[in-house]
């Protein structure tokens, strides 16, 4: 979203309400430390305070056109499935035990109906968390089907790469795919029919 705006991004401007929100959020990770659970941010709500400050700053430094906003949230989905997809490979060539011994808060029995068959964990979204994988295809190939559908209207990527989007997010939902991801599904074509 940074990426997107035309002037300087002012990070350090914050609303004096939203004080509040870092004051919380700090003694939150403070508790986790002292806990013995490590510098864990994106759980208790960590994600939401990261992306709430990103959009708070956005929407604080100019008025954001809607193209700017499409366009950043795009790249944000398609960096996330190509890091997913970067795990996926690393998963399927025997790297699980590497990552979960590199990275301590990896674990390598996330569900996944599809990789647990042939003998693989779940993907744990580098990124985003154990068990966001799945959510993450899916909110990616939702995101990215509706900006194809409707191509006239929201013409900020490439219509080929869009489809590669697709494709992508759609295996990696259908490899990723849990009991939670599907009743989303579920639930978003309920809404959109």
């Amino acid at each position: 979203l940074i990426l997107t705006q035309k002037k300087t991004c002012k990070l350090y401007q914050v609303d004096k309400f939203f004080f509040a929100v870092i004051i919380v959020q700090t003694l939150i990770l403070l508790f986790q430390v002292l806990n013995g659970r490590g510098f864990v941010l994106m759980i208790a709500g960590g994600n939401l305070f990261l992306v709430s400050f990103i959009f708070l700053q956005f929407l604080y430094n100019r008025k954001p056109e809607l193209k700017n906003i499409i366009k950043g949230i795009s790249y944000i989905y398609a960096f996330l499935v190509f890091i997913l997809f970067i795990e996926l490979i690393i998963v399927i060539s025997g790297g699980q035990i590497m990552l979960a011994q590199m990275l301590p808060i990896y674990k390598t029995y996330n569900p996944s109906e599809v990789l647990n068959r042939y003998g693989f964990g779940g993907l744990n979204s580098m990124l985003g968390g154990s068990q966001i994988a799945g959510m993450v295809s899916l909110f990616s190939l939702l995101w990215f089907l509706v900006l194809y559908r409707d191509y006239v209207h929201f013409k900020v990527i490439g219509k080929g790469a869009l489809l590669f989007l697709i494709v992508l997010s759609g295996i990696l939902y259908f490899i990723t795919m849990t009991g939670t991801t599907t009743l989303l599904a579920v639930i978003a074509f309920l809404m959109y029919t």
